[in-house]
């Protein structure tokens, strides 16, 4: 009976494709990303009259710009109110006179 010769195990050839994210539970996501753009993918189960609701208000053409556009609507707000809370902490404007 021929013996068989070890052969060397050839290593995965790894996919540079994805992110590994924690996710609750200690479990690992791939996220599949385009480096070029810095976009990933998303699946996602949302409210449809919200979508449509956001779209027709953003006057957005596709449902991935009213996202997008809504995204950047929440942003913008985080950073005013991020803003306005320093000036706050700082005594505020001076008063200034309206008459003036």
């Amino acid at each position: 009976m021929p013996t068989k010769k070890p052969t060397a195990q050839k290593a995965k050839k790894r996919s540079n494709k994805g992110v590994r994210v924690n996710a609750p539970g200690g479990k690992f996501l791939s996220l599949k990303r385009n480096r070029a753009t810095g976009r990933v993918r998303k699946n996602m189960d949302m409210d449809a009259a919200k979508l449509a609701a956001v779209k027709q208000i953003l006057g957005a053409t596709t449902e991935t710009e009213a996202v997008e556009r809504a995204f950047d609507e929440i942003i913008f707000e985080h950073k005013v109110t991020a803003g306005l809370e320093r000036l706050a902490e700082t005594g505020g404007l001076p008063n200034v006179d309206p008459d003036a």
